[in-house]
């Protein structure tokens, strides 16, 4: 029992010594991969914001271990096709995210690195806005053709049953790091993360939605003392 706490206690000192806490914040583009197909309406990519906390370990060889809990925007767009293109949703999702990464630096004198893992998230909210026609607004040209005015409308998205709000999948990217200071570091990166869950859930004529979401982010971070 001795030797396992002064065991722990040695790793417990080398972790705190090599840890690295930060702070980063960025863009995100997120697109819509679906199965379901309409004649009426298309999807089209969302853009929105990401922020985290960034919890860095280096390890041997130019390895290291990255932690990102904090949230992403994956917002899309559907809009309508034909006589319904004046029609356009938005969609603001708001997630809850826990991305594990696995770090590799491949070019050291421009500290580029590469990086791979998998994520774990939580859908929190949602957000609709967007231009249905106004049925009081209805006129007639002279070719008795039907004419709407457009107006616009804003509402928060109450969850249903059938949506899966828990979401899972992998992640991938590249950056470039570059160090101001003995203990401070400032790093650009880019991301994809690649949802392996349906926002739907099963169901018996299954239409699933996945997100797959493109980050960019600057932060910095500080090694503890």
């Amino acid at each position: 029992m001795t030797c396992l706490l002064v065991i722990l206690s040695g790793f417990t000192s080398m972790v705190k010594a090599q840890i690295q806490l930060g702070l980063e914040s960025g863009l995100t583009e997120n697109f819509v991969a679906t199965n379901y197909s309409s004649s009426a309406k298309n999807y089209v990519s969302g853009t929105g914001y990401y922020e985290a906390l960034v919890i860095a370990m280096p390890l041997k060889k130019d390895f290291g271990i990255v932690l990102l809990p904090g949230i992403m925007q994956k917002n899309y767009v559907v809009n309508g096709l034909g006589g319904l293109s004046a029609i356009t949703t938005r969609f603001q999702n708001l997630y809850l995210q826990m991305p594990v990464l696995i770090k590799k630096i491949i070019v050291k004198h421009l500290n580029l690195y590469v990086e791979a893992g998998a994520f774990a998230g939580y859908w929190m909210s949602s957000d609709i806005n967007g231009t249905l026609p106004d049925i009081f607004s209805v006129s007639s040209t002279s070719t008795q053709e039907q004419m709407f005015s457009l107006t616009t409308y804003q509402q928060h998205y109450l969850f249903k049953s059938q949506d899966k709000r828990f979401d899972f999948g992998y992640v991938a990217g590249i950056g470039l790091s570059r160090r101001f200071t003995q203990s401070m570091c400032m790093n650009f990166g880019i991301r994809l993360y690649y949802s392996l869950y349906s926002q739907i859930k099963e169901q018996d004529i299954q239409i699933d939605k996945f997100n797959n979401t493109v980050a960019a982010s600057l932060g910095f971070t500080i090694k503890l003392p």
